[in-house]
């Protein structure tokens, strides 16, 4: 696998934290949304269920106190007072009519014994079927009671209120049907669905209800599997979950009826869910905003610095004139400029060792630019190579200078070559003679071999160069070559303005002076007896013994055999 691309590594971490931040935000939106709805709903059904019982005990209140204008009423006891089943029927049928929210009127004496209703005739003169309520009634001190009761399969709230004249004399009861016209006014009210059930030992029975028929069977399991209590349960359905409040309406021995006030979570979270998603959408769109935002600012990053990178290469590959555009203004802006600069240095460096090699050896050349300017030398042991032409001092006395400079600047190229493809060095130029250094700066343990073999390939390209002067200027010159190995001190001499790296010490005067000896012993190449036993793969001729200039010991001169 290839390594990431910075610009990639830079857009995933800023992205990765970019949508770690947003995933924590969103989580904790999403929680504090939740908690505040659950809040709300918990509260609204509290409410609902305050509502529900103060609509219940204002009907309740409302009714009773219509019973009691009529235990009251004059007309009325006027009429039981007759004891004329008749007469009472038809004053508690008026009164019923009058008051639109009653279902069903009953008299009943202190025997519970019906006297009288507006249900059904049957009932007249039949026992009160629900005794335990007269007898709650009885026991109250208002002489009032409330209680459910079921009458052919339908649930009725009764309120049983004392006829007095003066004393109790009878019992009036007065009914409502608990049906799903009350629990849609009340759901009208509360905005909550209302289920009216009695317990029983099997499932219990839904006696009216605002939810649909699916969710009747899974409330009626939930009701089944748990207590009536004041907590809030949540439980699901086929097609969502439902939150609410159980609502117990009386303890009566026969028949328990409760309410349960509910809400659909899912509606009722629906605005949550619906910020939510807002919110995930907008996070979205930030997340994609940002990951284009930081994939332009990331290739624009590394767009400047993949420039940099290139034109390091550049420059590594030797294009010294490579420059960065300076387009920004910031640190990659410095950095540019600083690199320009750098390169700029290194361009004016590799000028001034070029330069500097057409004044000196390469080798001097680098050897000053990586030490410095330092005067003062070293002990070496090398190899000292003087080369002369011989019978140029004629040439230059007939022929004009710029031609004589011509003359010399051919020699001299081909010297160099020459001696540089041996590993020596020019060390100066001496009017029509070259002094040539082996094993300095750089050191050569075969600078003797190397030496030798460079005065060879001189002394046989004499015929070559002669070939390439000028018309009238091949006058058959050819070349001394002195040879000397020895110590010498190497280094800078000179000041510090003005210094020139050479060798000086006897063996350079040896050398100097056994070239002089070519002319004396008419051969091309001469080399001391300190050159010749360095060199192990050459056959040389000894020549002489000689005193030489300026010097008292005789010295043993050689030349190679052949030359």
């Amino acid at each position: 696998m290839g390594a990431i691309r910075f610009s990639t590594r830079l857009s995933l971490l800023f992205g990765g934290l970019l949508i770690t931040s947003l995933l924590i935000v969103l989580f904790a939106i999403d929680q504090v949304a939740k908690s505040t709805a659950m809040n709300r709903i918990e509260i609204a059904l509290q409410t609902t269920v305050l509502t529900v019982k103060e609509l219940r005990r204002q009907r309740i209140s409302k009714l009773q106190q219509s019973v009691r204008l009529l235990a009251g009423d004059y007309g009325f006891k006027a009429a039981y007072a007759t004891a004329d089943e008749i007469t009472i029927h038809s004053a508690l049928e008026n009164h019923k009519n009058r008051l639109p929210s009653v279902d069903l009127m009953l008299l009943c004496d202190l025997d519970g014994t019906i006297i009288t209703n507006t249900y059904s005739k049957s009932l007249t003169g039949q026992d009160f079927p629900w005794p335990e309520i007269l007898d709650m009634a009885d026991e109250s001190e208002t002489g009032e009671v409330t209680s459910y009761a079921i009458l052919d399969k339908v649930v009725y709230q009764l309120i049983v209120t004392p006829l007095f004249a003066p004393d109790i004399d009878a019992w009036v009861i007065s009914g409502f049907r608990v049906d799903a016209d009350m629990a849609g006014a009340l759901k009208n009210i509360t905005a909550s669905d209302i289920t009216f059930f009695y317990a029983t030992d099997a499932l219990p029975v839904v006696i009216a209800s605002t939810l649909d028929l699916n969710e009747r069977s899974a409330f009626l399991r939930f009701a089944r599997e748990n207590e009536v209590n004041d907590e809030l349960y949540r439980y699901p359905t086929p097609e969502q979950t439902r939150i609410g409040h159980f609502l117990p309406l009386n303890e009566s021995v026969d028949l328990k009826v409760t309410t349960f006030v509910g809400k659909s979570l899912d509606q009722a979270l629906e605005p949550y869910h619906q910020l939510t998603r807002y919110v995930m959408w907008i996070f979205i769109i930030s997340i994609l905003a940002f990951l284009i935002i930081i994939v332009r600012a990331a290739r624009h990053v590394t767009q400047s610095i993949s420039e940099l990178s290139d034109a390091a290469i550049a420059v590594a590959s030797g294009h010294l004139e490579t420059q960065v555009p300076i387009t920004r203004k910031d640190e990659i802006g410095l950095l540019a400029t600083n690199f320009n600069e750098m390169v700029k240095g290194l361009s004016d460096k590799e000028k001034m060792r070029n330069l500097l090699g057409k004044v000196v050896s390469p080798e001097i050349a680098n050897k000053l630019l990586q030490d410095g300017v330092k005067l003062g030398g070293e002990e070496r042991e090398v190899s000292v190579l003087f080369c002369d032409i011989q019978g140029f001092t004629h040439l230059s006395e007939s022929q004009p200078a710029t031609e004589v400079i011509k003359a010399l600047n051919v020699f001299f190229s081909e010297v160099s070559d020459i001696v540089e493809s041996h590993h020596g060095i020019i060390d100066k130029y001496i009017g029509d003679a070259v002094m040539a250094i082996f094993s300095a700066p750089l050191e050569d343990p075969n600078h003797a071999e190397n030496a030798v073999r460079c005065g060879i390939e001189l002394s046989r390209c004499s015929d070559k160069l002669n070939a390439r002067l000028p018309q009238g200027m091949n006058a058959g010159y050819r070349f001394g070559i002195g040879i000397h190995s020895g110590s010498v001190v190497a280094g800078n001499i000179g000041s510090a303005n003005r210094l020139n790296y050479t060798v000086i010490g006897d063996t350079v005067n040896i050398a100097s002076r056994v070239e002089g000896q070519t002319r004396v012993f008419d051969t091309p190449l001469i080399v001391t007896e300190a050159t010749m036993q360095r060199c192990k793969g050459i056959e040389f001729v000894k020549l002489e013994t000689v005193k030489l200039k300026g010097r008292k010991q005789a010295v043993k001169l050689y030349t190679v055999k052949g030359i």
